[in-house]
């Protein structure tokens, strides 16, 4: 079993299906009342720790000829860095809860557009390998939805990665048929379901 710190993402894995990973391996990565996933191929745990099966995630890869042009102009995106880390954790953790930690940034680069002085939009970049790379965490503030903005930042990020010779790649839920319709809109196509484990310790009920 190999895992991230739990300040930087949520995530483990093991080798093949069905790979024995201990309570007790578990507890030295988990942070009290923590949770670890565990993504396409799945372990074989004990009776120390609660595995709860999640419902599957979509896994979009870019295949468009050329990245298509915005629908509507945005304010400016820009880079987000240290000072606008508080402002990251508070928009995901509103938005989209369980995966974006303070160190998270450490993994890749994230932009966002802020309006009048308030995080309105964010995203960017998670796991990479040679020649892919995640487009994540891409999330609006809902008192400004509606207005593009998520599109614009995933073209922003897309565009980054093209032209380094990278291939983006993203996680969705399946019941988030909206932000799917956005992908695609950006070029987004190919996919394929990936299962996903919910790990906790079991005396953190």
């Amino acid at each position: 079993m190999r895992a991230y710190p739990a300040e930087v993402a949520p995530f483990a894995a093991v080798e093949r299906d069905g790979d024995a990973v201990s309570g007790d391996a578990l507890a030295t990565m988990l942070e009290p009342g923590g949770a670890v996933y565990f993504a396409h191929r799945l372990p074989r745990v004990d009776d120390s720790v609660i595995a709860e099966s999640r419902p599957d995630i979509l896994q979009m890869r870019w295949t468009a000829r050329e990245l298509p042009g915005l629908r509507r102009s945005t304010p400016p995106i820009r880079d987000l860095g240290d000072a606008d880390l508080d402002a990251m954790v508070d928009l995901t953790t509103r938005v989209f809860p369980g995966y974006f930690r303070r160190r998270t940034p450490e993994m890749g680069r994230y932009v966002g557009i802020v309006e009048h002085g308030r995080l309105a939009a964010m995203g960017g970049e998670r796991l990479a390998m040679t020649g892919y790379c995640e487009v994540s965490a891409v999330c609006t503030d809902p008192a400004f939805a509606g207005r593009g903005y998520a599109h614009a930042i995933v073209a922003h990020v897309v565009g980054r990665l093209l032209d380094e010779g990278v291939t983006p790649f993203l996680h969705v839920d399946m019941a988030n048929t909206r932000a799917q319709a956005i992908y695609r809109s950006v070029g987004f196509g190919e996919s394929v379901g990936v299962r996903l484990l919910k790990v906790r310790m079991r005396n953190e009920e």
